[in-house]
C-alpha cells in the first residue's frame, strides 16, 4: 500500500465570506502510515483544513488494543478541530469490548475531539455557522445480502439557517439522506470497492452488492442533497486495493 493517501479534492459551493476546507478520514482499519502515523499526518497539514471529519472505522472490530490509532488520531487537532462518527466496526467494538470503548471514548475527550454518536453539534468557522451531525444508526443497516435498510426517522438537523453537514459512514443509506434535511453527507464504508473498474464503478461492497452504486466519489442525490463518499484509508478482511488508491477527501466549501 502506498505510503502517503492521495488527496481528492471536491468543492460545495455557497455564499460564505471564507472559504472553508474539510478533510475527510475514514477507514483506516489499523494500518500503518509510518512511525506514529507520520505519512497520514503530513498529507492531513498538506491539505490545510479548518476542519477535520472522521466518518468511523478506524480501527478493527476484533483487535481491542487500539491504542495506535489513538495516538495518531489524537495528534489530528493541533492541525483543526476534528469531528468523529462512529462506523460499524466502532459499533461491534463498542459491544464486545465494554470497557475499552470506555477508555476510548475518554481518550477522545481528552484529545478534544468532538464525538457525535446520533448527535448534533453548532458551530462558527471563518464567520460561517454550520451544523454538524454524526449518524450511526445500528447494525441491522450493515446486514449482508439484504435489501438496504432505509431510515424513516434518521437524525435530523436542529436548525434551518446554518450550513448542514452530515458524518455517516454507509452511503448505501443514500435513500435516507435524500429525504432528510442535511445539505451534504460524508460517507465512507465501500473502500472505494476494493478493486476499481477503469471509467465505471467499484467491484463490491461490503455487504455483497456488486458495482455499488456509490462507492467513491462526490454525488448529487435527489433533493439537492451532495454526498462525498471517500475510498478510505487502509483495507481489512480483502486485503486488496486495485486501481483503487487510499485517500483523504477535501471538500472546499464556499464561492
Amino acid at each position: 500500500m502506498r505510503k502517503r493517501p492521495v488527496i481528492t479534492e471536491y468543492r460545495y459551493y455557497a455564499d460564505i465570506p471564507e472559504k472553508i476546507r474539510i478533510v475527510q478520514l475514514t477507514d483506516l482499519h489499523s494500518c500503518p502510515y509510518g512511525k506514529e502515523g507520520r505519512y497520514l499526518l503530513d498529507a492531513v497539514k498538506e491539505a490545510g483544513p479548518d476542519l477535520i471529519f472522521i466518518t468511523g472505522d478506524m480501527f478493527n472490530k476484533l483487535e481491542p488494543d487500539n491504542s495506535e490509532v489513538l495516538d495518531i488520531i489524537s495528534r489530528l487537532p493541533s492541525i483543526a478541530p476534528v469531528f468523529y462518527s462512529l462506523g460499524n466496526h466502532e459499533m461491534s467494538y463498542k459491544r464486545l469490548f465494554k470497557e475499552e470503548y470506555k477508555q476510548f471514548l475518554e481518550s477522545l475527550k481528552k484529545a478534544g475531539i468532538c464525538l457525535l454518536d446520533d448527535e448534533t453539534t453548532l458551530i462558527q468557522v471563518k464567520g460561517t455557522k454550520l451544523e454538524i451531525g454524526g449518524f450511526t444508526g445500528d447494525r441491522e443497516g450493515y446486514a449482508r445480502f439484504v435489501k438496504t435498510k432505509i431510515y424513516k426517522k434518521m437524525l435530523a438537523p436542529g436548525t434551518k439557517g446554518p450550513i448542514r453537514l452530515l458524518l455517516s459512514h454507509n452511503p448505501e443509506f443514500y435513500k435516507s439522506y435524500e429525504f432528510s434535511d442535511w445539505d451534504v453527507i460524508f460517507c465512507g464504508h465501500l473502500h472505494g470497492g476494493v478493486v476499481r473498474i477503469p471509467f465505471f464503478r467499484g467491484l463490491v461492497s461490503p455487504s455483497g452488492r456488486l458495482f455499488p452504486k456509490y462507492s467513491k466519489g462526490y454525488f448529487q442525490l435527489k433533493n439537492g442533497k451532495k454526498m462525498v463518499v471517500s475510498a478510505g484509508l487502509g483495507m481489512h478482511t480483502i486485503k486488496i486495493r486495485i486501481f483503487n488508491p487510499p485517500e483523504l477527501c477535501l471538500l472546499t466549501v464556499g464561492k
